[in-house]
């Protein structure tokens, strides 16, 4: 299956915030370790976290 970059990034940070759950993390962080850059990490969250109910 081939996904694309957004929906894989987007896939990595629910993993990364869930194995994380109950602290704040940063788009930085978040950034870092699903090997994106912080402008591509932030705009992912926005617009499919609070959705997913990970992020309120």
């Amino acid at each position: 299956m081939r996904l694309t970059l957004r929906t894989n990034l987007a896939l990595r940070t629910l993993m990364f915030c869930a194995v994380n759950g109950g602290r704040t993390l940063r788009k930085r962080e978040v950034a870092q370790a699903c090997g994106a850059g912080t402008g591509i990490a932030g705009g992912i969250g926005p617009r499919l976290l609070p959705k997913t109910g990970q992020i309120g």
